[in-house]
């Protein structure tokens, strides 16, 4: 079965009898508002969060998978509305890049989605998550045992080196949570460890592995730092980083660095799959600055980049 087919919403359960009472709540919302592109749904979300408890529901996905969501939540309720897809730029380029048995390490795993999508298609490779919310960290664990453990997860905040102690922003959501390095602490924050991608992959397969390897960052602006604590695994033959690079950054942090790395081939991801030459490329594509613009970077010569 393709990725893409398997991410296709095969129905929705609710966990409680309340929940089924906001399922058909959120929809009949999600219908009113849909010529608008659902504008306003989240802001009706965030309101009834501060009212009510999380009301959950289980996503059942065609390949197995299953995703527990609160309602309340709007980044991942979203997907119990008709024609909402997540990430399908990115799907789609799984599709055409990954076959075979492979390794995904899924850093920012947040409730675990891609980690739930990509399990039954790995063959005989291996889906590792990492999260480093530790409210977010359990909701990823409670989407593990749900799919029988399919998956392995770790909290840790990634980071060029292991074993420190950093501040991580909790925030008003999960989806604002990240590594609070500058700046006053205190507040709404936690102390998280932090682990190398390296470090991590050399715990999990001591004697090594010759599988392909991709790598999803989603980690909030320290894409750099995660990059630097994966040298040693982007030197191998095959692998591949799929990462965000927010509107709002101008200098294109993240794809100048890769850009800057001869051992890679850089690609929007945006439905077609283009090669970006440059920065300004780079910034040509990002026209919305409140928006997050996913690229992947490809080793040079791969089966990937073929």
């Amino acid at each position: 079965m393709q990725i893409s087919k398997g991410v296709v919403v095969e129905r929705v359960v609710p966990v409680t009898a309340v929940a089924a009472l906001f399922l058909v709540l959120i929809r009949l919302l999600g219908l009113l508002t849909r010529p608008w592109a659902y504008r306003g749904l989240g802001t009706a979300s965030r309101l009834l969060s501060r009212v009510f408890p999380p009301q959950p529901v289980d996503i059942h996905f065609v390949n197995g998978g299953v995703m527990r969501v609160d309602l309340l939540d709007y980044y991942w309720s979203r997907m119990v509305l008709p024609g909402v897809d997540y990430e399908p730029e990115v799907v789609s380029f799984l599709d055409k890049t990954m076959s075979g048995d492979f390794l995904f390490i899924d850093c920012g795993a947040n409730i675990g989605f891609w980690s739930i999508l990509l399990a039954p298609h790995v063959g005989a490779g291996r889906v590792v998550s990492i999260e480093a919310a530790p409210a977010t960290f359990s909701r990823l664990n409670e989407n593990r045992r749900l799919n029988g453990g399919s998956f392995d997860i770790f909290n840790y905040a990634i980071a060029a080196h292991s074993g420190d102690t950093v501040p991580f922003f909790i925030g008003t959501g999960h989806a604002a949570a990240h590594v609070q390095l500058d700046g006053p602490q205190g507040g709404n924050t936690v102390s998280v460890e932090t682990k190398s991608v390296d470090d991590l992959f050399d715990d999990l397969f001591p004697g090594g592995s010759s599988l392909p390897v991709v790598i999803k960052l989603d980690v909030e602006g320290l894409e750099i730092d995660a990059l630097k604590g994966a040298d040693r695994l982007l030197s191998r033959s095959d692998v591949c980083v799929i990462y965000e690079c927010h509107g709002a950054d101008t200098a294109c942090s993240a794809t100048a660095h890769l850009l800057a790395d001869e051992r890679f081939d850089v690609f929007a991801i945006d439905g077609d799959i283009r090669r970006v030459a440059s920065v300004a490329d780079a910034l040509a594509l990002k026209t919305n600055p409140r928006v997050g613009y996913n690229f992947a970077a490809v080793r040079c010569g791969s089966a990937m980049s073929a």
